[in-house]
Formats: C-alpha cells, sequence, structure tokens
C-alpha cells in the first residue's frame, strides 16, 4: 500500500460505484511505452494533479517515510535520486527513473487514451 499506486487517471470517476468496476484493456491502450501504469506512491492509486510535490505539501520532499502525518492520498512518492525522481512503469512492462516535473506536467504520460 506504500510503495507503488496504480493510474488512475481515467477511471477516477468510477471507483465510488458499488458494483463496478473498470481496468485498462491492455490492447487498447494507445502508444503503452509512454504511458504511466504505476509509479512510487504513498497510496495504492495516483493521480496526474497529485503528482506536484509543491501543491500543498503533500508529497514525499514534505513527509519522508511518516506515513502516520497527515496528507491528501493519490501522491506520488519521489524517493529516489535526492527525493527528485519516482520509478514509473509503464504499459509495455518497462521502468523508467522520471524526475518529478516528467511525471507531474506530461499530461500524456497519464491518459491511456484508449481506443472505442
Amino acid at each position: 500500500m506504500y510503495s507503488y499506486g496504480i493510474n488512475y487517471q481515467e477511471l477516477a470517476a468510477n471507483w465510488a460505484v458499488p458494483g463496478f468496476f473498470r481496468g485498462y484493456f491492455l490492447p487498447k491502450v494507445r502508444r503503452p511505452s509512454g504511458k504511466l501504469a504505476f509509479a512510487d506512491a504513498f497510496d495504492w492509486m495516483i493521480g496526474q494533479w497529485t503528482s506536484d510535490p509543491n501543491q500543498g505539501g503533500n508529497s514525499y520532499w514534505a513527509y519522508l517515510e511518516d506515513y502516520s502525518a497527515a496528507r491528501s492520498t493519490n501522491d506520488t512518492n519521489y524517493r529516489h535520486n535526492d527525493k527528485k525522481f519516482a520509478n514509473v512503469a509503464f504499459f509495455d512492462g518497462h521502468v523508467e527513473s522520471r524526475q518529478w516535473n516528467t511525471v507531474c506536467y506530461d499530461s500524456n504520460l497519464w491518459c491511456p487514451q484508449t481506443k472505442p
């Protein structure tokens, strides 16, 4: 729960619907080598706009390993290379270490834009 979080960017609207489950059908993910599947995180799911370590002090920079600290959920956890990088796994299976600003501000990274 405190290690990696799944990208819920296009799934968020359905989390609260009882009995309804949604996921990514891998063959329909456009450009899987450039789409974030999961990454270092504080919680089991992460979103693009909670990935900015400068927004509200909710990132790893502010809390380090203090899991009891009050913070929002869905935060990407930048725990590598002087607390500025997160490991990101892509839908094609490869993993990269990405700097926080390339994780936070790249909308194409977050939206798998599944084919109809």
